[in-house]
């Protein structure tokens, strides 16, 4: 029985082999071959400045802008890393020119300066009077409002 079994499978595969397909050909098509892409590397120098400035180094500063230094007192060493605002809730994360971070809320004091409002874009500071504005992403050195009398920054 086993022999007879063997016997068909070659018999099946000698016809397979021998015999012609019942499938046509495929006709010749308009639509033209893909052809692949050539690969391209871009030159080595290219590489050298990247890895001069990286993107994610600690020193990495925006370029200078519009923006301006200004004399902000003690929060010049400052600057504003990020700020959380939802329902009835805001802190921002701050940075001290000797590199500490913390946490604060509207009503905190900085360093003399009362944090009066925390934005999702900005925090707003004041002392006795003069309001001084941290920009959240900012580097310390390029904090974009002078220091203005609070009469001024906030229109009646």
């Amino acid at each position: 029985m086993p022999v007879l079994a063997v016997g068909g499978l070659i018999l099946a595969l000698v016809l397979q082999l021998f015999l012609p397909s019942g499938a046509a050909a495929p006709e010749a098509s308009s639509v033209a071959a893909r052809r692949p892409r050539p690969l391209v590397v871009p030159p080595l120098p290219e590489y050298a400045a990247i890895l001069a400035k990286p993107i994610f180094a600690p020193d990495r500063k925006p370029g200078a802008g519009d923006l301006s230094a200004t004399s902000g007192g003690e929060l010049a060493g400052y600057a504003a890393l990020g700020a959380a605002v939802g329902h009835g809730v805001a802190a921002a994360v701050v940075s001290g020119p000797s590199g500490s971070i913390r946490t604060v809320h509207a009503g905190d004091v900085v360093e003399g300066w009362r944090v009066v409002a925390v934005e999702s874009g900005k925090l707003t500071f004041d002392r006795n009077g003069v309001r001084h504005t941290l920009v959240v992403g900012a580097p310390a050195e390029a904090i974009t409002k002078a220091a203005t009398p609070a009469a001024e920054a906030e229109p009646q």
